[in-house]
C-alpha cells in the first residue's frame, strides 16, 4: 500500500495483518541475517536479526517471534540444538532450517519433521514471504 502524504512524497502503509507478524532470524552469517531482517521491515514486517543462538534464546524470550527463520549451522550452540530449546520455551512457534547446503543428517532429518519447512540458501525473498503468509493464515484461522 502506498499512501502520498501531505508533503506529497510516498509512504508505505503497513498492511494490518502483515504488521503483526514478528520474525525472527537466527543466523551467524550477519550480512545475510541482517539483509534480510531489512529487506522484511521495508515491508512491514517486525524482523529482528540476532547471529547466534545465544542471541535467538534471549530474542525469543523478550519478544516472542510468530516464525523463527533459523540456520542449521552455526559456532557454539547449532541450529538443531536451538531448534529444540525454541520448541521448549514454545512448542507452537513455526520455525524454517536454513542452510547453505542440502543436508542429510539423521538428527536433521528428524528435526525436519517437526518444522514449518527447510530452505537451502541462497534464499529467495519471496519464498521467505511466502512462509510468513503461510504462518499468518495459519494464525488467523486458529483465531476465528
Amino acid at each position: 500500500m502506498i499512501d502520498s502524504g501531505a508533503n506529497g512524497k510516498n509512504k508505505r502503509k503497513k498492511c494490518p495483518y502483515i504488521a503483526q507478524m514478528k520474525v525472527l532470524i537466527v543466523d551467524d552469517e550477519s550480512d545475510f541475517a541482517t539483509a534480510l531482517s531489512e529487506r522484511l521491515q521495508l515491508r512491514g514486517y517486525e524482523a529482528t536479526a540476532v547471529f547466534s543462538a545465544q542471541d535467538g534464546f534471549a530474542a525469543f524470550t523478550s519478544n516472542p517471534p510468530d516464525i523463527v527463520f533459523l540456520d542449521v549451522r552455526m559456532p557454539g550452540v547449532d541450529g538443531i540444538a536451538a531448534f529444540n530449546e525454541f520448541k521448549k520455551i514454545n512448542p507452537d512457534v513455526e520455525i524454517v532450517l536454513i542452510s547453505g547446503q542440502l543436508q542429510t543428517n539423521e538428527n536433521l532429518g528428524r528435526v525436519k519433521e517437526f518444522t514449518f519447512d527447510f530452505l537451502v540458501k541462497p534464499v529467495d525473498i519471496n519464498d521467505i514471504i511466502k512462509k510468513i503468509k503461510e504462518v499468518s493464515a495459519r494464525k488467523n484461522a486458529a483465531e476465528i
